[in-house]
């Protein structure tokens, strides 16, 4: 990671916090960043009390924190189309290795995670099937995300080229095809399913159409850095946040509980609407963020370039450490209650971030970050 002695740093990152190119560094990109990662820990720290709080006070409370974490990975596409789709990365021959180091980092992890699940979670499982198999699909559950994205950095030069090529009105039809259309429809497919379905056109839909509008939104941010922007942006953020909740309870209500929350899918109209106004809010304050204090703009922005490895490693104290009680404190994982989970929340955050500060620091093993 590069410093400097006043922010903004002058570098332009990516999804993992690689050096993309050297240019003014985004406060409103890096606040996202940080509070999506902060996000998918807390979805991964409360995810089965989900199901254990129904029917108690704490169920509305628990479905609230819910619907807000679900805009976590939708963002984390978003941010990188910003950053990813540019001129500098037509160049397929360069931007390959980038796609390479991404590829050995998921597996690097997933041989890791695999050698936990064997020998320290005593798990019956075959390490040399499941690499092979890694290859082709994720084997450790969080590590899912990775697929898509590496999806995306293969067709990143393509994307690019072709975003490129394109004048306003042709994007703007380019994201209807991709992505609105199919949100549309998804979401009218949940009533009428047996009628209508996602269109096969939607080609890592719905990925592709996020990693495409981050970049057009980012394009477009002079247009919204003003007051009534974010106004209407609060507005529609609350509003999604309300609709992914009725939704859910609608669909709870006929389906009953369960583990599958297909409500929280950011191929709905609810939850597209809370992570493009989430977006829209943030660049339209981006100048009240430059004037927060310096240490803490300096922290946001030391989480927000060490993501990628936060992803990665995070699960490994919520396998390894799922209950633990400090000074009478618990802080625990995937069970109890919604306060202690909350705890561990932080508690598995601020471990994994120390140990991807320490693991930058050891040479070789920080390219596996």
């Amino acid at each position: 990671m590069l410093r400097t002695n006043e922010f903004p740093i002058k570098v332009c990152y990516d999804i993992n916090g690689d050096i993309m190119e050297k240019q003014q560094r985004e406060i409103f990109a890096d606040t996202l960043r940080f509070f999506a990662i902060i996000f998918v820990v807390i979805i991964h720290a409360t995810c089965n009390y989900y199901v254990e709080s129904y029917g108690t006070k704490m169920f509305i409370m628990t479905l609230g924190i819910s619907s807000l974490t679900s805009c976590a990975v939708p963002l984390f596409y978003m941010l990188s189309g910003c950053f990813l789709i540019n001129k500098k990365n037509t160049n397929y021959k360069t931007f390959y290795k980038k796609v390479l180091k991404i590829i050995l980092q998921t597996l690097f992890w997933t041989l890791i995670y695999l050698l936990i699940f064997k020998f320290l979670m005593n798990q019956d499982i075959n390490i040399i099937k499941k690499m092979f198999t890694a290859l082709f699909k994720e084997q450790v559950d969080h590590l899912w995300y990775m697929y898509p994205l590496i999806g995306l950095y293969i067709l990143t030069p393509f994307i690019s080229r072709l975003y490129l090529s394109l004048n306003e009105r042709e994007k703007k039809g380019l994201l209807m095809l991709i992505l609105v259309l199919p949100v549309l429809l998804g979401t009218l497919q949940l009533k009428f399913w047996d009628i209508i379905s996602i269109p096969k056109f939607a080609i890592f839909f719905p990925e592709l159409g996020l990693f495409v509008l981050g970049k057009y939104l980012y394009d477009n941010k002079k247009a919204f850095q003003n007051s009534k922007v974010s106004l209407i942006s609060t507005g529609t953020t609350i509003l999604g946040l309300i609709l992914i909740a009725v939704l859910a309870k609608i669909i709870i209500n006929s389906q009953g509980i369960s583990n599958t929350k297909p409500y929280f899918d950011c191929t709905l109209l609810p939850n597209f609407m809370l992570d493009t106004s989430l977006f829209i809010f943030a660049i339209s304050i981006n100048k009240y963020l430059e004037k927060i204090p310096q240490k803490i703009k300096k922290f946001i922005s030391l989480v927000a370039t060490n993501t990628g490895g936060i992803y990665f490693i995070h699960m490994i104290f919520l396998y390894l450490l799922p209950d633990i009680n400090i000074f009478g404190l618990h802080f625990t994982a995937n069970n109890g209650n919604l306060i202690n989970m909350l705890l561990g929340s932080g508690l598995y955050f601020v471990l994994t971030l120390i140990v991807v500060l320490i693991i930058k620091k050891i040479p070789y093993l920080n390219k596996t970050i």
